[in-house]
C-alpha cells in the first residue's frame, strides 16, 4: 500500500504575517487540486511540523490565526 504524505514546516504565523496566511490557505489548496489533477497524486496525510507559529509573544493570537 502507497500512502503519499505531505510535509510542511515553518509557517511562522505571526500578527506581522496574518494577511499572507489566507494567501498561504488559498495556494496551498489550489496547488493540491493541481497535482492532484495533473499528477493523479493525492495527499493522504498532512503533517505540519517545527514552527507553526512565530515566537509565542502573542500566542494565543498565533494560535488563532493557525487555526485557520
Amino acid at each position: 500500500m502507497i500512502i503519499n504524505i505531505l510535509h510542511i514546516a515553518d509557517l511562522h504565523i505571526n500578527k506581522k504575517n496574518k494577511d499572507n496566511v489566507e494567501l498561504m490557505k488559498k495556494a496551498l489548496f489550489s496547488d493540491l487540486s493541481k497535482i492532484e489533477k495533473d499528477k493523479k497524486i493525492k495527499s493522504d496525510v498532512v503533517f505540519f511540523t517545527d514552527d507553526i507559529i512565530d515566537k509565542g509573544e502573542d500566542y494565543e493570537d498565533e494560535f488563532d490565526l493557525a487555526k485557520k
